[in-house]
């Protein structure tokens, strides 16, 4: 039962529902170019997107399952960080997002791990993307931008969508 697998066993899982997911991913992409409707190409891209999602964090887990432990700190330029993370997003999700990048001509450079500093700013992008999906944003579209101001290194993730709800912003930070 999966309540006594291993993380051997749990790592073959996520291998196995990620390729699935690539699947779906696959039928829905030529589904899509087939379907008329632009409504019914709406929902599929939806479900796209959904699965896509789906699929980065398979692809996440077993990065992490096949590291064993976490890399040591270095240097991680937010610059490559942007590119990177933009890169992914744009080849699961598609180019239905147009994304404006900002930073500094000069390099901005911090310590840390680049792998964890894509992954969450992959998922900042992941829940703005549904964010404006849910809010049926009519032009859906995201900002990225970085550098260092007074306070130290920043790297800023911006949708267009309604925000959030009055007394949300304090559980994100729990």
């Amino acid at each position: 039962s999966a309540a006594e697998a291993g993380p051997g066993d749990a790592a073959l899982l996520v291998h196995d529902v990620r390729n699935l997911l690539h699947t779906a991913l696959n039928q829905s992409e030529m589904l899509e170019r087939e379907i008329v409707a632009e409504s019914a190409r709406e929902r599929l891209r939806a479900i796209r997107q959904s699965v896509a999602f789906a699929a980065s964090l398979c692809e996440d887990l077993l990065a992490t399952a096949a590291a064993g432990r976490k890399s040591a700190f270095g240097e991680v330029d937010l610059g490559t960080v942007a590119t990177s993370a933009t890169a992914a997003f744009r080849a699961r999700s598609g180019d239905t997002v147009p994304i404006q990048f900002a930073g500094p001509e000069g390099r901005v450079l911090i310590r840390g791990r680049q792998t964890e500093i894509e992954r969450a700013v992959l998922n900042l992008l992941w829940n703005a993307l549904d964010a404006m999906k849910q809010a049926q944003v009519p032009e859906p579209r995201l900002d990225l931008s970085w550098g260092r101001d007074a306070r130290g290194a920043f790297f800023q993730v911006r949708d267009y969508g309604p925000g959030l709800p009055g007394g949300k912003l304090g559980d994100l930070t729990q």
